[in-house]
């Protein structure tokens, strides 16, 4: 391999980035909106840094300058959110394009990031909600999806591209599924396949009528998200805003499954379980959401 930008046909380290992007998307480990977010942020990122630090070629990126981009986002005012996105931006490109070699940096404790504060204080859908809604979508695939995404917490895009059939097998063979395509950042993750999402994955697989994923029977990912954009007001008129709380939905039965008590935001705002359930149920719940911050479940179960 080429010493070059990693050996990404490039000697332009943003254009050699964009190719590694490309990569990812084709292999189905990102999809084509998360690539292009990716690269507009890095892009802003590596001007930066080639007028800072005179960087020209991806090698020449080290931690220190994604911490130093993270104090000039911190000192221009930038929100929680934006200074974190852009800090997980820079993690994921550098590490798809080094091929896994990037030690990424973390936001909040490194580049210094103010915590987010984003705590859910509405009540996530209950289960008679979730499945009020999600039956009363009409498109089968669409109506598995959405199953699929309640059952095992899955996002949209990773339902889309699921493989119900073969994430069928591997649940009856260990118990779990394994989550690949569509996740933020290519992370693979395990999450837990019970009766329940066993159930799902049958209702999805038979839908399909023998093709692969949702993507593939809708011709593209855009015309997937169109699909599902089509029978949002299906879920609206069941009470759940959008198919992102059939997640919250998930997290909040998973809290109560492991502490024996209510999610904070299903008992208005208060938290009985004792600290110690607490922080287990947010970082199983973290890693079965596929996020890599205990923080991030606040969004889902409210507050600790």
């Amino acid at each position: 391999m080429s010493n070059n930008n990693y050996g990404w046909r490039s000697r332009d380290p943003l254009r050699a980035a964009r190719f590694a992007l490309k990569d990812a998307v084709n292999r189905g480990t990102l999809g084509f909106s998360s690539a292009a977010t990716h690269a507009e942020r890095f892009a802003r990122f590596l001007e930066w840094a080639r007028q800072a630090h005179g960087v020209r070629r991806l090698e020449h990126i080290t931690r220190e300058h994604v911490i130093g981009f993270g104090e000039l986002l911190k000192a221009t005012g930038a929100s929680a959110r934006t200074h974190q996105n852009y800090i997980s931006s820079i993690n994921t490109v550098m590490r798809i394009a080094s091929r896994g070699q990037w030690q990424s940096v973390s936001p909040r404790k490194e580049a210094h990031a103010p915590r987010r504060d984003e705590v859910r204080k509405d009540p996530a859908p209950t289960r008679e909600q979730a499945e009020r809604a999600i039956s009363a979508i009409k498109d089968p695939v669409i109506r598995g999806c959405a199953r699929v995404m309640y059952a095992l917490g899955l996002r949209a895009k990773e339902a889309g591209l699921l493989d119900p059939a073969r994430a069928l097998r591997e649940a009856e063979r260990t118990g779990r599924i394994t989550v690949e395509r569509g996740t933020k950042g290519g992370r693979a993750r395990s999450v837990p396949a019970t009766a329940e999402a066993k159930a799902a994955l049958r209702a999805l697989s038979d839908a399909l009528r023998g093709s692969r994923n949702a993507v593939s029977v809708f011709g593209s990912t855009k015309a997937y998200r169109s699909a599902l954009n089509a029978h949002r007001s299906a879920l609206k008129g069941s009470g759940v805003g959008r198919y992102h709380d059939l997640r919250a939905a998930y997290a909040v039965q998973r809290y109560q499954q492991i502490t024996g008590h209510a999610a904070p935001c299903m008992a208005g705002g208060h938290r009985s379980a004792p600290d110690a359930l607490d922080l287990r149920a947010r970082e199983t719940i973290a890693q079965e959401l596929g996020h890599g911050r205990i923080d991030v479940v606040a969004q889902y179960v409210g507050g600790r």
